[in-house]
């Protein structure tokens, strides 16, 4: 989904601002990273947004003078609308992350069966994009077996034996979980990190 949207964002843009599909896509990627941008053009290389006519200022050589303010705006209009655009992408999947993980914690919040199921089920499902959830994977993600093996002991005992798990053992699980989503947010290049954690909402917090 987020591919396909700043595809469409670049697309647009593309239509004013000709030739710098490669510059629109690294603003994008540093707004979507929360990063900074540095931006150097030369004001020939825009197009000229619609203005007012402005009167040329003649030196007695006849020669007309370059207005200053007009080579800003000529600059600084077309760079405005890029990153109007793409912040308001950004805000959009940071939105759409938050109402996911308040979904997933309202999950855990039940006992029992609910709570087993939904934490195996969460996991798994977090982990189907790095190998499955395998004790392997899991070890690339810097978590032991025996802390896996633990997980697996509390959610199936409460799953299948119907118990309650009591609040060291709930902290246990929801910790190893927050665990596991953060190392896989870590992990991989900018854009596969980005995909992680906006379109996929890997993670719990």
């Amino acid at each position: 989904m987020i591919l396909e949207k700043s595809e469409e964002i670049v697309r647009s843009i593309g239509k004013v601002l000709i030739g710098k599909e490669d510059v629109i896509k690294k603003v994008l990627m540093a707004v979507y990273a929360k990063g900074n941008v540095l931006l150097e053009d030369t004001p020939e290389d825009q197009p000229e947004p619609e203005l007012p006519p402005v009167t040329p200022v003649l030196p007695d050589g006849g020669q007309e003078k370059k207005n200053p303010l007009l080579t800003a705006l000529q600059v600084l209009v077309p760079v405005l609308g890029i990153v109007s655009i793409a912040a308001a992408a950004a805000l959009g999947f940071v939105a759409r992350r938050e109402v996911v993980l308040r979904r997933k914690r309202r999950l855990l919040e039940g006992g029992g069966e609910q709570f087993g199921r939904a934490a195996y089920t969460l996991l798994e499902r977090d982990l189907k994009g790095a190998g499955g959830f395998t004790e392997q994977t899991l070890e690339g993600l810097g978590i032991n077996r025996r802390e896996t093996e633990r997980f697996r002991q509390i959610t199936e005992r409460c799953v299948f034996g119907g118990f309650d798990p009591t609040e060291n053992e709930r902290g246990f699980v929801i910790g190893f979980m927050e665990k596991a989503g953060d190392a896989l947010l870590r992990r991989g290049e900018l854009l596969k990190r980005v995909r992680n954690r906006y379109v996929l909402c890997i993670g719990i917090r």
